[in-house]
């Protein structure tokens, strides 16, 4: 199996839809392939976080089950080779890729996070600037108008705002995020299973809303855009009402300004190189990439929190983005990219890129190998860069399952890349499908201070200076023997640490002039 297909399973793999010989080709890929095992740890790792999470957030009941069936085939991609930090932004991303969240229930720090999503003002001050439409286009159904207010597209992405509104009992609607809009057009190939072909997200707060969707093929396009299913917000009963406002909605696109940029920086023995950056009216995006250095054990494995300084203004990462743009740290090959605040506006000749953050990966030239018993109830504790770990809770059923402790923060290493093995060498008759869920995870800054993980990514602007870096203290772990492979029968089992992510905080400056 290619990777590509491996990675486009894993969901599958996930939900429990595999058969034997397609989980047996999956092991066997993954024992050969790092990236592709890491990046199944970290998916798994998501979708746990996510089933987390949607207490916390006013959503649909079967709207995580949609999320983990779609999340992969619309781009978003996580490896755990590539320990991103802000994780939370990179799950919200899936959630807002695919949905309308509503979060009348949220926890404050998600309503923060939130907050600073909505387009709705960014696309306003583009239409008041002359790059996008007022259109007040209404249609009535069942005594419902829906009026698509305003559009604006570019080279990045398509806007398109609307307002609903219930003129005979007030009540308040969202657009049924899975199937309640259906656009005829296709312009480009994502998506195949949805009738919303070419939507990436909506946005709904007080019965307005916007639809992001990718960016038009042609400089001029009509849309065939229907709303057709519509949810109740308000009441304890959720009602569906279904209805057809169908509108043809004229799109202009205006075109930003593309900067081949011939900038680099050496940090230790790695260059980044700073390609291209485009400026549009709705965002910025910045293309780079970096070399792999010389130190085999150590590689820089993403950027973070890069900001953009002209004429004396800085511009943050566009939280979170569409599709697979990841706003605080990039992924893939070639060249990476990350969105930002529009510039266009500005029209800046010149900028500095600056650098704060760069997480790296170690790996052990020989992985740590730690046995754990299985007919032991009493914490087992054990030793990794001098800091003790401790396995807790250990059940053994039709599967095991353990909670994986660090009670205290290790300066030495932040994310440890984790595997469990049978005791002996494992086969394809023998081995582990493995479920993580980092129940307990933090920031600690520099100064020692300890924030909730949510929490720290709301303030993130206010402790960005303390050098935050994260601390999982404690994962639960689910270990689910293959078919035919007895764990009753099994005495111990092996517990490997073969690496472990790190940031490196550095104060690096480019200066560019865009010509």
């Amino acid at each position: 199996m290619k990777c590509d297909e491996v990675r486009e399973s894993f969901m599958d793999y996930l939900e429990g839809s595999f058969t034997a010989e397609e989980e047996k080709n999956l092991i066997d890929h993954i024992e050969h392939c790092s990236e592709c095992r890491e990046e199944l740890e970290e998916l798994k790792t998501i979708v746990s976080g996510m089933d987390k999470s949607k207490k916390a957030i006013n959503v649909p009941e079967d709207f995580m089950k949609n999320i983990r069936a779609r999340a992969l085939k619309i781009g978003c991609k996580g490896a755990k080779g590539k320990r991103r930090p802000l994780r939370v932004l990179f799950i919200a991303a899936v959630i807002l890729t695919m949905s309308v969240v509503t979060v009348f229930a949220a926890r404050e720090p998600i309503m923060e996070l939130i907050k600073g999503i909505n387009p709705e003002s960014r696309i306003n001050n583009i239409v008041d600037k002359g790059m996008g439409d007022r259109l007040n286009i209404s249609k009535m159904d069942q005594d419902i108008k829906i009026t698509i207010t305003d559009v604006a597209a570019d080279d990045i992405q398509t806007l398109i705002s609307f307002k609903i509104e219930d003129l005979k009992s007030g009540k308040e609607y969202r657009v049924k995020y899975d199937d309640g809009i259906d656009i005829k057009e296709r312009w480009v190939p994502q998506i195949n299973d949805t009738t919303i072909k070419m939507y990436n997200s909506i946005f709904n707060t007080e019965g307005k809303g916007t639809l992001t969707l990718y960016p038009i093929d042609t400089d001029k396009k009509t849309i065939n855009l229907s709303f057709i299913k519509l949810e109740t917000i308000t009441g304890e009963d959720k009602k569906v009402i279904e209805g057809n406002w169908n509108f043809e909605i004229p799109i202009k696109k205006y075109h930003g300004k593309s900067y081949s940029l011939k900038a680099k920086v050496k940090i230790d023995d790695y260059y980044i190189f700073f390609n291209r950056i485009t400026i549009s009216p709705t965002l910025t995006t910045l293309y780079f990439n970096h070399s792999s250095g010389y130190n085999r054990n150590e590689q820089i494995s993403w950027l973070e929190d890069i900001r953009i300084i002209a004429k004396g203004k800085e511009y943050k990462p566009f939280n979170f983005g569409n599709g697979d743009w990841n706003p605080y740290s990039t992924i893939g090959y070639g060249d990476k990219q990350m969105t930002f605040e529009s510039m266009y506006f500005d029209n800046p000749k010149d900028i500095q890129i600056k650098l704060s953050r760069i997480g790296t990966e170690i790996t052990e030239e020989k992985p740590k190998e730690f046995v754990i018993r299985l007919d032991e109830n009493s914490p087992q504790e054990f030793e990794y860069l001098g800091t003790k770990l401790y396995v807790d809770n250990l059940k053994v059923g039709e599967d095991i399952t353990f909670d994986l402790k660090q009670l205290v923060y290790s300066k030495k290493h932040e994310r440890l890349s984790t595997e469990f093995w049978p005791a002996n060498e494992h086969s394809s008759k023998k081995y582990f499908s493995t479920g993580g869920n980092h129940n307990e995870v933090y920031y600690i800054d520099k100064d020692d201070n300890k924030y909730e993980y949510l929490d720290a990514l709301a303030k993130w602007d206010e402790i960005r200076d303390k050098r935050p870096v994260m601390y999982i203290a404690n994962t639960s772990w689910k270990l689910h023997p293959v078919d035919g492979f007895d764990i009753k029968k099994e005495k111990s089992i092996r517990m490997i640490i073969d690496g472990y992510s790190k940031t490196k905080f550095v104060d690096e400056v480019v200066e560019v002039k865009l010509k």
